[in-house]
C-alpha cells in the first residue's frame, strides 16, 4: 500500500503562512509532513519519493540544501520541479511525498 502526503505552508485554518519566503514555506511544509507521517505512525524513512514543487527555478535551487538537510542521509529520490503556479495564491513551494509504510528507523524524527 502506498500513501501520498501533500503539504504546503498553511496554518490550521488553511491560511498561507510565510508569504513570499520560500525557505520558511518549505520548513513549515516539512513540519506538516512530519505531523502527517506521525499521524500514520510513520517516520521519514517511509518516504520513497519526495517532490518539491517551486514557482521559479531560483527557488528550487535555493531550497535544495534545505531538502538535503531535512532528509539527513535518508536515501530518497527527490524531484525539484519548477511550476508556473500552485493552488493557493502566494504559495512558493509545496511538497508531495510518496510513502510506503515501513517499520521505524532510528533516523526517524519523533
Amino acid at each position: 500500500m502506498t500513501i501520498t502526503i501533500e503539504t504546503n505552508s498553511v496554518d490550521e485554518s488553511g491560511r498561507l503562512v510565510h508569504a513570499e519566503d520560500a525557505a520558511a514555506q518549505l520548513c513549515l511544509a516539512f513540519e506538516r509532513l512530519e505531523a502527517a507521517l506521525a499521524a500514520h505512525g510513520l517516520g521519514a524513512s517511509s518516504i520513497v519519493r519526495l517532490r518539491v514543487s517551486a514557482r521559479a527555478p531560483a527557488y528550487a535551487a535555493d531550497l535544495a540544501d534545505l531538502v538535503v538537510e531535512w532528509l539527513d542521509g535518508i536515501p530518497v529520490p527527490v524531484d525539484l520541479v519548477d511550476v508556473a503556479h500552485l493552488a493557493l495564491p502566494g504559495t512558493l513551494v509545496e511538497l508531495s511525498a510518496l510513502v510506503i509504510p515501513t517499520p521505524s528507523d532510528p533516523k526517524d524524527r519523533p
